[in-house]
């Protein structure tokens, strides 16, 4: 889950980690809020998230109420060399509508 904290803690599916783009990043707030930090560090945050390179991985952001989020990640992802990471069109607001999943409030630990 690539959105914010309240979106996140206010329902997600419940196999979702939040995966927010700024704690794979030198340091925010500030100035280098946007600059990548270094390899080994994304895939420790992301293997803490229950990403592993072996299993597919599904983002979902809040598509037109957010700004992107959720390319970021794939991006980074498919930068450390991840193959199947895929982004949920539309995100999770036309999945729900579409097929009306239980959402969680309980963040998930993987």
């Amino acid at each position: 889950d690539a959105r914010g904290a309240t979106a996140y803690d206010g329902g997600h599916l419940s196999s979702a980690a939040r995966a927010a783009w700024q704690i794979f990043s030198l340091g925010c707030p500030g100035t280098t809020c946007g600059v990548l930090n270094t390899p080994a560090f994304m895939k420790a945050r992301f293997a803490a998230l229950g990403v592993s390179p072996v299993k597919p991985v599904v983002i979902y952001g809040a598509w037109q109420g957010g700004w992107g989020e959720e390319g970021r990640i794939q991006w980074m992802l498919k930068s450390l060399g991840h193959k199947k990471v895929f982004i949920l069109s539309g995100g999770l607001a036309s999945y729900s509508a579409k097929y009306s999943p239980r959402l969680s409030t309980t963040a998930f630990s993987p």
